[in-house]
């Protein structure tokens, strides 16, 4: 059994997790969070990832919460390093990469 380790950076913060290899899906790897002081709808997060990243059929992000789980068993001899891209939308602009996420292999 080997760990996975985990890195998120948002903005100047960083946070850390591990993720046991071969664990059945899924997996709540850690969440991230972003602020708006706008009340009402306009102060509204919602959490997304590019859907055209490879990445994003390994994890995924729980638009209400932030929250990143595993989509599938992570295996490290498929891929030894996944980056993430966590976007962050207040509803009144588009969607800013606020979030960055790194696993990669210990």
């Amino acid at each position: 059994m080997r760990i996975i380790s985990v890195v998120v950076c948002v903005l100047e913060d960083v946070y850390a997790a591990t993720v046991v290899e071969e664990a059945a899906a899924p997996v709540d790897v850690l969440a991230v969070a972003a602020e708006d002081r706008d009340v009402g709808e306009a102060g509204r997060v919602t959490y997304s990832m590019r859907s055209d990243d490879a990445s994003s059929a390994v994890f995924s992000v729980d638009e209400t919460t932030g929250q990143i789980r595993t989509a599938t068993t992570i295996d490290r001899e498929t891929s030894a390093t996944y980056q993430l891209v966590v976007y962050a939308a207040d509803h009144v602009s588009r969607a800013l990469p606020l979030l960055c996420a790194l696993a990669k292999r210990l």
